[in-house]
């Protein structure tokens, strides 16, 4: 597997496990950021978002599909944006912690892709 696939995928099983965090025991990861708990049942829908979108990562990473590698680029950077963008309107600052995952995961690409990209430049 390619270093950009690899660190797609990455993030993918980080995404899986903290899907599943949310799906089955949300109220823990609430109360480590400083966010109040909830019984509602959003968190957990939210959580099987987060599992389908970790397995579309990881799968997209392990089948080299390039294009959905380069689209994730900005994809990630978007949510780490949307993360601290919250952090700072609620004042929930441990989400910043959130944020960079998918920032690390996003510069971890952009720069395997550059490094891949110019391998086959100079081919």
């Amino acid at each position: 597997m390619s270093s950009p696939g690899l660190g797609l995928a990455a993030e993918g099983v980080v995404g899986i496990g903290l899907g599943f965090i949310f799906l089955l025991i949300p109220n823990v990861l609430l109360e480590m950021l400083g966010i109040p708990t909830t019984d509602e049942p959003w968190i957990r829908a939210a959580g099987v978002f987060v599992i389908a979108l970790g397995v579309h990562h990881v799968l997209s990473g392990r089948a080299e599909a390039m294009p959905l590698i380069r689209a994730s680029v900005p994809e990630r950077i978007g949510v780490a944006v949307a993360l601290a963008v919250l952090a700072g309107l609620w004042g929930y600052w441990p989400l910043l912690l959130l944020a960079l995952v998918p920032l690390a995961g996003a510069a971890w690409t952009w720069f395997a892709l550059r490094r891949l990209d110019g391998a086959a430049s100079s081919a």
